[in-house]
């Protein structure tokens, strides 16, 4: 169960030592039925569960959440779900340009708070073979969902899909340590500038301290370009810890996020791809180049 009942008072004592580091009923949709009963009851038990964080926004988190369902949805179709812990201000929903009705507050209130098969059948379905818990509309509508809930679901999700993607508010918010504290993997991403991986640092020395980090951790550097010549060995110097996957910059990014198709569906062949098929490698324990291959026939 979390341990969001001591995260508060030891993260309040945190905020003081490391300020840089703690400065989301209509009837369903029969399609979405169908995919869901498909997927459950997939072998190998409770699902990973991948919390995708980092200390400040604009860092390519949600974009690379929503990459990581694509790829991972070629492995594993329709036993992937994506959710947008980004409670208030979550753009999951726009970066996949997905029509998405139902919201998190429903998932964990009402009738689906306690019924499986009706949380399975307001997921959103991407066209891709993944499904999404979108955040919520508005700000107001999100104070519906406390952290208990928040990781009560993803633990319910876990239950049923081999793959629960979670994409956090920046920072460490309440709703941030609970889904690290259910989670299997920690994937932490930072941009290649000094405050942005100094803040990282100081991040993970948090999580570490306050035992909120899970034992499977991958780090990411991304959008790998700096006109002031920091170099990826530079950062790592600053982090004091090698990065496991390193994104080079590009073009297509910025492309396929506003027209709401992700990198790995726009723009395969692209060198950001590449790499985050080569984080998808490194998660699932795959030889990258034999995982290209595979997702370039399941396409």
């Amino acid at each position: 169960m979390p341990r969001t009942d001591r995260s508060q008072p030891v993260l309040e004592q945190e905020r003081e030592q490391a300020p840089a580091a703690v400065a989301g009923l209509d009837a369903p949709a029969p399609v979405a039925v169908d995919r869901i009963v498909d997927a459950a009851g997939a072998p190998g038990g409770p699902g990973r569960i991948l919390v995708v964080v980092s200390p400040k926004g604009g860092l390519g988190k949600t974009t690379l959440a929503a990459n990581l369902a694509v790829g991972l949805g070629r492995i594993a179709p329709d036993s992937v779900v994506l959710v947008d812990a980004d409670l208030q201000f979550g753009d999951i929903a726009n970066v996949l340009d997905l029509d998405a009705p139902h919201r998190i507050p429903e998932l964990v209130n009402g009738l689906a708070a306690s019924d499986d098969l009706v949380l399975k059948a307001l997921l959103a379905p991407h066209p891709a073979g993944f499904f999404v818990a979108p955040g919520a509309e508005s700000p107001v509508d999100a104070e519906r969902v406390s952290p208990e809930q928040l990781g009560a679901l993803v633990q319910r999700l876990a239950a049923t899909f081999r793959y629960v993607i979670v994409d956090t508010t920046p920072g460490l918010g309440e709703h941030t340590l609970t889904a690290l504290d259910v989670a299997t993997d920690a994937i932490a991403i930072s941009g290649l500038a000094v405050p942005n991986l100094r803040a990282l640092r100081t991040e993970l020395a948090v999580l570490r301290r306050i035992g909120f980090a899970p034992q499977a951790r991958h780090l990411v550097l991304n959008q790998a370009v700096d006109p002031g010549g920091l170099l990826p060995r530079d950062a790592e110097a600053i982090l004091q810890e090698p990065f496991d996957v390193v994104i080079p910059h590009s073009r297509s990014v910025p492309v396929s996020t506003n027209r709401g198709v992700p990198l790995l569906l726009d723009s395969p062949r692209d060198p950001a791809a590449k790499a985050v098929v080569d984080l998808i490698a490194r998660i699932t324990a795959t030889d990258a180049k034999t995982l290209r291959a595979s997702m370039k026939r399941s396409a």
